[in-house]
């Protein structure tokens, strides 16, 4: 059957769904899963307030539906203060093995201090670095890896003024520690009252059921149809080893490349690794706009063969640019494979 994320952002006893299996269910009232789920709804809206009040899982149990026995499971989503902001509800057959949930966690913005606080589990949703947690960072800290938010000014004015109630949504592409990019959706509630002064979210890993999108190919100085006959495309370079990520293509890569590794580290030649973290140096260092040139070898369609190429590189917009970068790249010569 399914997975169901309920969001419990505001005072009880509000809750509504919001998501099934990755997909947007618009703020629906828990009422209409009996449709869904065919299980009673006051039998799910009791294992869902249990897990609110207790903070802990509902195990899965085995409960009456309208055509037959159901086993119900719920999981807390829970805030850096063990506050239940959600609850992921699974709903299936006897027989069903229940499937890992989603990668979800949870946020506070406090309005007074621009702080962002967060568990462990919202940490861990881009690094694998648990060493390295901090519960609380300030906004442009928490947006350092974000590639793509198309609603940062609107969370900011809900941020600096929040209105009790008001709901926001919108999509984040995130740059993963490892080089790969992911989509979060955010669902969100101002609170402005006696508990909390602010924000509080969930986010939730909808990548495998949406493409991360980046920002407009004008944007970030890059056209679909160059007229140089350049191939444009991200480079990631992945925290802990010296590995060089091609993220994803810009423009539709030439047939003598081998874009099926699209996303992989196999891409551009290992000895060739080096000099791109030299690159990654000098714009970490460089002023807005500055471009560097260089010539590496790019994987041909061939696994035997690797061919030259110019390539001009330069940081992604904003502070996920340390660790991002747009290049460019050309074919030197048909008689530079090796």
């Amino acid at each position: 059957m399914s997975w169901y994320i309920i969001e419990t952002l505001e005072r009880p006893p509000t809750m509504s769904v919001v998501f099934k299996d990755g997909s947007r269910r618009d703020w629906a009232n828990v009422q209409g899963l009996r449709r869904d789920t065919n299980v009673h709804s006051e039998t799910l809206v009791k294992a869902l307030e249990e897990v609110r009040q207790s903070g802990k899982p509902v195990k899965p149990i085995e409960v009456p539906g309208y055509q037959g026995p159901r086993l119900v499971s719920a999981i807390p989503i829970l805030s850096y203060d063990r506050q239940v902001y959600g609850i992921q509800l699974w709903v299936g057959g006897l027989q069903e093995e229940i499937p890992h949930p989603r990668i979800t966690a949870a946020t506070t913005w406090d309005a007074k201090t621009l702080q962002v606080s967060q568990g462990l589990e919202s940490w861990l949703m881009s690094t694998n670095d648990a060493d390295g947690f901090r519960r609380n960072r300030n906004s442009g800290e928490f947006m350092r890896k974000v590639v793509r938010f198309d609603g940062v000014d609107e969370l900011t004015e809900h941020a600096i003024n929040p209105i009790e109630g008001r709901t926001l949504e919108s999509d984040v592409v995130v740059l993963h520690d490892e080089g790969h990019l992911m989509r979060w959706h955010s669902v969100v509630r101002n609170r402005n009252d006696d508990e909390a002064f602010g924000l509080r979210s969930i986010m939730h890993d909808v990548s495998d059921t949406q493409d991360p999108q980046v920002g407009a190919l004008e944007h970030l100085g890059v056209t679909e149809a160059d007229p140089n006959g350049n191939v444009s495309a991200l480079i990631a370079f992945p925290n802990g080893n010296e590995t060089v990520v091609v993220v994803k293509f810009l423009t539709q890569p030439p047939h003598w490349i081998d874009y099926r590794l699209d996303g992989s580290n196999d891409i551009i030649h290992p000895e060739d690794w080096p000099l791109l973290r030299r690159n990654q140096n000098i714009l970490s260092a460089g002023t807005p706009g500055a471009r560097v040139k260089s010539q590496v070898r790019i994987r041909t369609s061939d696994p035997e063969k690797w061919v030259a190429v110019n390539l001009v590189e330069w940081r992604y917009p904003g502070t996920v640019g340390d660790k991002l970068h747009i290049v460019q790249f050309s074919r030197v010569t048909p008689a530079s494979e090796t």
